[in-house]
C-alpha cells in the first residue's frame, strides 16, 4: 500500500473532481425532472432550453413572474424563482449537448460582395449603374464570381476600373488585387463579427465554418427564436444620432401635404383650423377632408407624431408621391420608433419622428454597450461608451443643442429621442425605450460586436427539432451501452480476474472522460459519442497487451509479483506509441476539422489520455493491493 500511496491519491483525486464537475449536470437534470412534473407538461424546461443563458437570467427576474404566469404554470414558476440561481448555474456548468442532440438552427449566410462593391465606389454614373446592374443579373444567373464579372465588364465597355475604384493611376490589376483583397477581408470580417455575436449571445458551442469563397455556416445548438437571430446576424448594427426637426416646422410640413392630399392650393399656408381641432366632424369627414392627419395622429399634448401599425405601409406610399416630395425639405427623414410606442384596443402604434438626413454623430466612436436596468424606474435601458474622439464630439454637439431632441437611431429605427438636459463631457450615455431586457441584450450586443463590412443574406435556413436530437440521443446511448456491454463481457470471460480490474478501470474512464469535458464547458455531440465509443476499445487494448505480456512471463515460470512488473514494463512502450500516434491524428483533426469532425477529435484525444491512465495505473495499483494482501495466483485467461 506504501509504495502505490501517491497513484492511490491521485486516483481519488481524479474520481473526486470528475464528480464535482458532473455535479452540475446531475443537478440540472434534476431541476429539469422538477419543473416538468410540478406543470406536468415540458413548457417552462422547453422555454430555459430554447433561451440563451445571458437573456435568460435578465428575462426571468422576479419582475417578470407576473407576465410569464400568463403562459407557464404558476407551480413551475414559483419553484423557479425560488432556485433561480441555482438552476442558472447548473445549465452553465453542466455538458452541453450539440445541435444534433439537442436541436437548433443551421443558417448558411452569404456575404453580398455585389453591395460591398457598389458601396466602394468612388463614383457612381449612370455607366456604373449599367455596369452593376449586368453584373448582378450574370452572377444571379451564373453564380460566377462577382469580381470577375465585374472585371469582365469593365473590360468590354474599354473602361478602367480606377474610374470607380483606387487610384486614377493604378491599372485594372493593381485594382482587381485591392478589390480582391477587400472582398476576402469582407467576408472574414462578417465571420468574426457573427461569431462575436453568436459568443456573446450566449449560444453553447456554435459551429461557424466557411462554405465556398462568399458563404460560411451558422449552427447554433438549442436556438429556436428565429426572428431574434435573424436580427443578430444580419444586423448592421448602423447606430446614428440625429436631431429632430423643429416643431414648427414640422407642423407646417404636416399641414402642405395634408392639403396636397385634400386637393387644397394654398399648401404652404400655416392653418388655424388644424386637424386636432376638428372635434366635430364624423371619422369619414376628417378622412375626406384632412387624409394625412387620419394616418399620422399629432398629440396635443407632446406634439408627437403616430401611426398606426396598419397604415405605416400607406404612409411610406404617401410620402414616396412625387407632389408630397415637392413641399418636404431636402434634409428631412421620416423614421419610426423601433417598437409600437402605444397600444390602444389591440392597435399598436409607432411614434413618428421628423429628423435631420445628416447624422451629427455614427456609432464607430462606441467602446462598450451593456444592457442593463435603470434603477430609478426598474426599465431595461443600455449603456454605452464611447471613445475620446467621440466623447469630444459628443460633448460639442449635447452643448450646442441644449433643450433639443436627439434621436437614437438604429438602422434607421429609432430607440429613443430624449431631451438634451446638459452638455455630457464624458461621452457616456444610454438607450432607452426597449420593451424588456431580451431587447436590450440584443441591441448592445450588436453594438458591442460592431458593423458587418457587407451585408449578409440568408440563402438557408433550416430548423433541427428536438424529437430529432432525442432520436440521436437514444440512438447513440444504445449503441454505447451496447458496445460497452460486450467489451465488459469479452474482457471478463477471456481474462476473468483481470478482465474484471480491466472492466472497472474502463468505467472509471468514462467518468473521466465525462469530467473532463464538463469541466472544460465542451459540448458532446453525435461524433462526440462516437469517438467515445472508440475509446472504449482504444482502453481495454491497452490491458490486452498487457496481460498478454505478463501471461508470457509466468509461462517462464517467474512469480506472480515479478510476471506483473515485466509485464507492465515490456509493454508499456508498444502501449506509448500506439497512443501518441492516435493522440496527434486527433490534434490534426481538432485542428484542421470543423463541426462534427472536431467533437470526435476531442472526445478521441480526452478517451486516449483518460485511457492511458486507467489502464497503467489503476489497473496496476489494482493488482499490487492484490499481491500485498497475499494473494499468489490471478487468472489471466
Amino acid at each position: 500500500m506504501r509504495k502505490n500511496r501517491f497513484k492511490i491519491i491521485l486516483i481519488i483525486a481524479a474520481i473526486a473532481l470528475a464528480l464535482y464537475y458532473l455535479y452540475p449536470t446531475y443537478q440540472s437534470a434534476t431541476y429539469d425532472k422538477k419543473l416538468t412534473e410540478l406543470s406536468g407538461q415540458t413548457k417552462l424546461v422547453d422555454y430555459l432550453e430554447s433561451h440563451p443563458l445571458p437573456q435568460m437570467s435578465d428575462s426571468l427576474k422576479t419582475a417578470d413572474l407576473d407576465s410569464l404566469t400568463q403562459v407557464f404554470d404558476t407551480d413551475s414558476i414559483n419553484y423557479y424563482d425560488a432556485n433561480a440561481k441555482s438552476i442558472q448555474d447548473a445549465r452553465l456548468k453542466r455538458i452541453k449537448l450539440g445541435l444534433d442532440l439537442q436541436g437548433g438552427m443551421h443558417i448558411v449566410l452569404q456575404v453580398n460582395i455585389l453591395k460591398m462593391l457598389e458601396d466602394m465606389a468612388k463614383n457612381k454614373d449612370q455607366t456604373f449603374s449599367q455596369v452593376m446592374q449586368q453584373v448582378s443579373s450574370i452572377v444571379k444567373t451564373t453564380g460566377a464570381n462577382p469580381l470577375t464579372v465585374l472585371s469582365q465588364q469593365f473590360d468590354q465597355r474599354g473602361i478602367r476600373l480606377s474610374r470607380y475604384y483606387g487610384d486614377i493611376r493604378d491599372d485594372n490589376a493593381k485594382v482587381m488585387s485591392y478589390l480582391s483583397d477587400q472582398a476576402k477581408t469582407a467576408v472574414d470580417r462578417a465571420m468574426e463579427i457573427v461569431r462575436n455575436r453568436v459568443d456573446q449571445y450566449g449560444v453553447s458551442e456554435p459551429s461557424i465554418q466557411k462554405q465556398g469563397s462568399t458563404r460560411f455556416i451558422v449552427e447554433l445548438p438549442g436556438v429556436s427564436n428565429e426572428t431574434e437571430v435573424r436580427e443578430l446576424l444580419q444586423g448592421t448594427a448602423l447606430l446614428e444620432f440625429k436631431l429632430l426637426q423643429p416643431e414648427a416646422i414640422v407642423v407646417k410640413v404636416f399641414q402642405a401635404i395634408d392639403d396636397i392630399l385634400a386637393g387644397k392650393k394654398d399648401t404652404l399656408a400655416a392653418k388655424s383650423d388644424t386637424a386636432a381641432s376638428d372635434s366635430n366632424m364624423t371619422a369619414a369627414q376628417f378622412a375626406k377632408q384632412h387624409p394625412f392627419f387620419s394616418i399620422v395622429r399629432v398629440s396635443s399634448q407632446t406634439g408627437d407624431a403616430y401611426v398606426a401599425e396598419n397604415d405605416k405601409d400607406r404612409l411610406d406610399r404617401i410620402l414616396e408621391r412625387p407632389e408630397v416630395q415637392h413641399v418636404i425639405p431636402s434634409d428631412f427623414q421620416f423614421l419610426y420608433s423601433a417598437k409600437a410606442q402605444i397600444v390602444d384596443q389591440g392597435q399598436k402604434y409607432y411614434a413618428l419622428y421628423v429628423v435631420n438626413k445628416q447624422a451629427e454623430l455614427t456609432g464607430s466612436v462606441i467602446t462598450n454597450a451593456q444592457a442593463t436596468i435603470d434603477p430609478t424606474n426598474n426599465t431595461p435601458v443600455v449603456q454605452m461608451t464611447m471613445n475620446s474622439q467621440g466623447s469630444r464630439e459628443w460633448a460639442r454637439i449635447t452643448g450646442a443643442n441644449i433643450h433639443k431632441r436627439i434621436a437614437i437611431v438604429l438602422d434607421n429605427a429609432v430607440y429613443s429621442a430624449p431631451v438634451v438636459q446638459n452638455k455630457i463631457p464624458n461621452g457616456s450615455s444610454q438607450i432607452t425605450g426597449m420593451a424588456n431586457m431580451d431587447e436590450a441584450n440584443v441591441l448592445a450586443i450588436v453594438l458591442r460586436a460592431g458593423a458587418l463590412p457587407a451585408p449578409v443574406d440568408i440563402v438557408e435556413e433550416r430548423n433541427v427539432g428536438p424529437s430529432l436530437g432525442e432520436d440521436s440521443i437514444r440512438n447513440g446511448v444504445t449503441s454505447g451501452v451496447a458496445a460497452l456491454a460486450l467489451i465488459i463481457l469479452f474482457m471478463g470471460v477471456y481474462y476473468r480476474t483481470g478482465g474484471v480490474a480491466a472492466d472497472f478501470a474502463l468505467l472509471l474512464n468514462i467518468l473521466f472522460i465525462l469530467g473532463v469535458l464538463a469541466a472544460f464547458h465542451a459540448t458532446l455531440t453525435l461524433p462526440g459519442i462516437a469517438g467515445m465509443i472508440l475509446t472504449f476499445a482504444v482502453a481495454v487494448d491497452a490491458n490486452v497487451l498487457i496481460y498478454e505480456r505478463i501471461r508470457e512471463e509466468m509461462t517462464t515460470g517467474k512469480t506472480l509479483r515479478a510476471a506483473i512488473d515485466q509485464g507492465y514494463s515490456k509493454a508499456f512502450t508498444a502501449i506509448f506509441d500506439a497512443n501518441i500516434i492516435s493522440l496527434f491524428t486527433g490534434a490534426i483533426l481538432y485542428q484542421f476539422g470543423t463541426g462534427p469532425v472536431q467533437g470526435f477529435a476531442l472526445t478521441l484525444m480526452i478517451g486516449i489520455v483518460a485511457s492511458l491512465f486507467s489502464a497503467i495505473v489503476i489497473t496496476r495499483v489494482i493488482f499490487d493491493i492484490m499481491v500485498e494482501r497475499g494473494v499468489t495466483s490471478i487468472n489471466f485467461g
